[in-house]
Formats: C-alpha cells, sequence, structure tokens
C-alpha cells in the first residue's frame, strides 16, 4: 500500500521495482513465512506445556458475547476516522465467519 502522491512521485524504475517486490510474490512469501512461524510456535507451546483448547460452537457463542465489548469499544473509538463496524464485519465475511 502506498499513497497515491508518493507512488506518481517515484520514477518508472523505481515503480518497477516496487511491482516486482511486491503483489503475489510478496503475498507467496509472507504466506510461507506465517505458515512455518505457526508451525514453530505451536511446537514451542507445546514443549512449554501450552495447551491450545478448540472451543466448541456453545463455548464459542460465550466467548463472543463476552468480548463482544471490545470490538464495540474500538468500533466506536474508530468511527470517526472510518466505518470501523463495516470493517470488521468484512474481516469476519473474509475470515469465513
Amino acid at each position: 500500500m502506498m499513497n497515491l502522491d508518493t507512488w506518481n512521485g517515484l520514477s518508472s524504475d523505481q515503480q518497477a521495482a516496487v511491482d516486482e517486490l511486491s503483489g503475489q510474490k510478496l503475498s507467496l512469501a509472507v504466506g510461507e513465512f506465517y505458515d512455518s512461524s505457526s508451525l514453530a510456535a505451536g511446537e514451542k507451546n507445546a514443549e512449554t506445556g501450552i495447551i491450545k483448547i478448540m472451543l466448541d460452537d456453545a463455548q464459542l457463542d460465550q466467548w463472543k458475547e463476552a468480548t463482544s465489548s471490545v470490538v464495540d469499544d474500538w468500533a466506536t473509538a474508530n468511527a470517526s476516522s472510518f466505518d470501523a463496524s463495516a470493517m470488521y464485519q468484512r474481516m469476519l465475511e473474509l475470515a469465513g465467519r
């Protein structure tokens, strides 16, 4: 992501270099890093006795209810800057929730 005026201020060679190092290529590299880091963290957690617990639907509903004020407070605090509620709902859509 870059400010359009900043982008337009770059030379065509600079824009080409940014294009070469971003987009799908960068997304794939970051995804691979995230996957390997997540796996390593899971292994480290297991070694130190941290247990990952998957919540069933009822437990997840309780968790969502108990933490909903966090999202509501964040959306309210950012309402004057952007449509935080819409952004959060879109994030949930993209996450398949």
